[in-house]
């Protein structure tokens, strides 16, 4: 189990927190003004982006390693950036500066055992962790001591760059600001984007005898399945085992032609093999096998790709327009149920 921060680890924290509130970096800073720190310790970067700029609310985001930043993209070129996929999907530590009501009474025991206090608007602090599938959550020992580290030097950063804001112009595209302990201590270069991280997905193929037994059993059909997943709104959380909440991952699988939903499965973010399973529950059910599998998620492109080769299925990344419509009725269902 991670540990927990002590008091001390959270004093700290809240007074670099009061220190960025008054520093007020969104006033000359936009959301997409990205910058790194990288941690002395396990070389781990945190991209960092200062929100506020828009009137709304005010912090700093820190987005960690090549998943993180896949994150910050993901939500800078959605069409809906306020997507609850893309809330729920990302790897991001989060400082929002809130108001008193929008704290947890666990914070409030925190500040006041630390002899803090906070007035006014937008001046209490709120951490977040956010963990893809997860519900966010109070920050561990680590991540308060890598957050502690980054919005140091976020601060040292940003007052550097207030008063020369030269610094703001790249060598090239894709290039970010990172901030790193050298020999000569803290010094601020511009380094290449990293690439985007790699998609592990476990490889699911099937016996030869099962393979023959779908072949012979089962008629090709001239309709295409399509298939996708998303988040549940219906929070999960087990509190005899104190566990941090999570979002269960709904698979659908739908006939294109009909909109009829074919197979509906629901897991734990990392269960990936359910979405095959839904795949031979719904050729079982049909006795049929696809003329072709559309797909509008990469996650889903590699998953599938061994399985429908062996099925000798055409695979291609498209437009799910059924499954999509099938998912927002699914979904407002669910978010009715759930408030």
């Amino acid at each position: 189990m991670p540990h927990q921060p002590t008091l001390s680890d959270w004093k700290t924290l809240y007074d670099l927190a009061r220190r960025y509130r008054e520093l007020a970096p969104w006033e000359w800073m936009d959301d997409t003004d990205l910058f790194g720190v990288r941690d002395p310790d396990t070389g781990e970067t945190g991209y960092c982006s200062v929100i506020g700029a828009l009137g709304e609310a005010r912090g700093l985001i820190i987005y960690p390693g090549a998943e993180g930043l896949a994150s910050f993209f993901n939500i800078l070129e959605a069409d809906d950036p306020g997507d609850f996929d893309l809330s729920v999907d990302q790897r991001a530590l989060s400082l929002i500066l809130g108001s008193r009501d929008e704290t947890h009474p666990q914070e409030r025991a925190v500040i006041k055992e630390a002899g803090l206090a906070f007035r006014g608007k937008d001046a209490w602090p709120i951490f977040r962790s956010h963990t893809p599938g997860y519900h966010p959550w109070f920050l561990t020992g680590e991540e308060v001591r890598f957050f502690t580290m980054v919005l140091e030097q976020a601060l040292a950063f940003l007052q550097e760059l207030r008063q020369d804001p030269s610094r703001r112009e790249p060598p090239g595209d894709d290039y970010v600001p990172v901030r790193s302990r050298t020999g000569k201590g803290w010094e601020t270069q511009w380094e290449p984007l990293p690439p985007p991280p790699v998609i592990r997905l476990p490889l699911i193929t099937l016996q030869e005898s099962y393979l023959k037994e779908l072949k012979e059993t089962c008629r090709r059909v001239k309709t295409t399945w399509e298939t996708g997943f998303f988040y549940s709104p219906a929070l999960v959380h087990d509190k005899k085992k104190d566990e941090r909440p999570f979002y269960p991952v709904v698979a659908l699988w739908v006939d294109r032609t009909s909109g009829v939903i074919l197979s509906f499965e629901m897991f734990r973010r990392g269960e990936w093999q359910k979405v095959v399973e839904g795949l031979l529950s719904a050729v079982g059910a049909t006795k049929t096998l696809p003329a072709g599998i559309a797909v509008s998620q990469e996650e889903l492109l590699a998953l599938l790709r061994p399985l429908a080769d062996q099925l000798k299925i055409p695979l291609k990344k498209s437009k799910t327009r059924s499954f999509n419509t099938a998912k927002r009725h699914l979904f407002e269902e669910m978010w009715r149920r759930c408030t």
